[in-house]
């Protein structure tokens, strides 16, 4: 732990699948004083969800409340109330580019993303330009532009983000690293009970597991396929979905729907730790993604993983060492095709299991991005 240090993070004004949450405790086991602003709860979010729904029902378009003028100023004062008694600080570490915008420090501040806006909007669903008011979408790029200026480090989740950001920003470049991010998990299972859920994996059944909760987006109909391809051909497989409740719209025999599950309720974090040990291997056959977090999760239960080269995501996994990279169109028969090649390869699939380990350990957890966060802010590199 550094003695002396201070830093105060500014939340994200939405979920974002709890990143902040995990990298603030990380940063807890090596700053001395860490200071969270800006978190809102439930009954903060309400009126935001309420705009959105009234111009929704009004334009047929998103309109983002978190990426309004008058509301980001709004949420500045209390931000910058709680700011100003931390004069001190060494550095403000900011997770929504847009919250830099009116934010009052004399301290350095890091913005920490997975990609920019143009990426978002010329790729993500729901963030496309067709999908979002007028309003929305050109403030999205002006709010962005006046946070970068104003930051003195643009750290994102990927080479893929960073590039964007160099090639649309060149002025910039200076400012940009690359910041891989970790497994959001209130805890990682011991290398012996991985070791131990390695030898269990190849007996039986093949276990698929798919973790997500945009449904079309995350490519569940390819996963569904792809395990559908395996039992005609005669294995033995299933696949176990968390997040995404599509019985309806996905019906299949081969599928296992788990619901959401919390990994802040006890038993159903239980539950997913058991099916990451369990499983075979995980699919994300993503359409759009910015990194995949839950790459970093399978990577820390030691399970190889297998997705298209979409966004970040081919960082997070090393083909042919972790996992596999398909064409961002593959067919489910190819995700069929590389999780038998596995199967049927039980000496090179442990091996895949413990490059995948490793690189949990060595880079895709938040105790090694906070260190390397701590580098930046105090080391100068």
């Amino acid at each position: 732990m550094i003695a002396g240090s201070k830093i105060v993070v500014v939340d994200n004004p939405g979920t974002w699948s709890d990143t902040p949450h995990y990298c603030v405790g990380a940063l807890r086991r090596e700053i001395e004083n860490v200071i969270v602003v800006g978190t809102l709860d439930d009954e903060q979010r309400r009126p935001f969800m309420e705009q959105m729904k009234e111009h929704y029902d009004r334009t047929g378009r998103k309109y983002l409340p978190e990426r309004d003028f008058a509301n980001l100023r709004v949420r500045a004062e209390t931000i910058n109330e709680t700011v100003k008694l931390h004069p001190d600080a060494d550095a403000v570490v900011v997770f929504h580019p847009p919250d830099v915008v009116f934010l009052e420090t004399d301290a350095p501040i890091a913005i920490i993303h997975d990609a920019t806006w143009h990426q978002l909007t010329s790729s993500y669903p729901g963030y496309l330009q067709s999908d979002l008011s007028e309003e929305s979408y050109q403030s999205g790029f002006e709010l962005e532009r006046i946070a970068f200026d104003k930051a003195n480090w643009l750290l994102f989740m990927s080479e893929w983000a960073a590039d964007a950001a160099r090639n649309e920003y060149p002025a910039l470049s200076h400012k940009i690293r690359v910041l891989y991010p970790g497994a959001n998990l209130p805890e990682a299972p011991e290398s012996s009970v991985i070791q131990q859920a390695i030898e269990g994996r190849t007996n039986g059944q093949c276990r698929v597991l798919f973790v997500g909760y945009g449904a079309w987006r995350k490519g569940i109909d390819i996963a569904i396929g792809a395990v559908e391809c395996l039992l005609a051909s005669g294995m033995d497989a299933v696949l176990q979905v968390v997040g995404v409740k599509g019985e309806a719209f996905w019906p299949s025999s081969a599928v296992r729907w788990r619901g959401p599950l919390s990994k802040f309720a006890s038993t159903e974090f239980t539950l997913l730790s058991q099916l990451y040990q369990e499983s075979f291997v995980m699919v994300l056959p993503s359409r759009a993604e910015c990194a995949g977090i839950v790459l970093c999760e399978a990577a820390a239960f030691g399970l190889p993983a297998i997705v298209p080269k979409v966004g970040g995501m081919s960082e997070l996994v090393t083909n042919g060492k972790t996992g596999y990279i398909l064409a961002a169109m593959a067919e489910p028969s190819e995700y069929a095709a590389a999780i038998a090649g596995l199967w049927h390869d039980p000496a090179g699939y442990r091996e895949q299991c413990g490059n995948a380990r490793a690189r949990y350990q060595e880079v895709l957890n938040w105790d090694q991005t906070a260190r390397n966060l701590c580098k930046l802010v105090y080391n100068g590199r």
